[in-house]
């Protein structure tokens, strides 16, 4: 997948979703400023937050860069 840009409704950017790891097989979700808000582990099926702590189930990126800009 490479680098995916999300964008609000008007267009503005407001962050980003990157594969990482030694095969590209995480994923982590930054802002527009690229602070980092949390990583999806497809192995799992997991979605965490910075510091680890588990967001939920199932590929949640999206609504954590949703979430930080409200």
């Amino acid at each position: 997948m490479a680098k995916q840009t999300i964008r609000d409704q008007n267009q503005r950017i407001i962050g980003y979703i990157d594969d990482f790891g030694l095969i590209n097989d995480r994923q982590k979700a930054t802002d527009a400023r690229f602070n980092l808000l949390g990583h999806y582990d497809p192995h799992r099926n997991v979605t965490t937050d910075p510091r680890g702590g588990i967001v939920g189930r199932g590929n949640m990126l999206a609504a954590l860069i949703d979430r930080a800009n409200r």
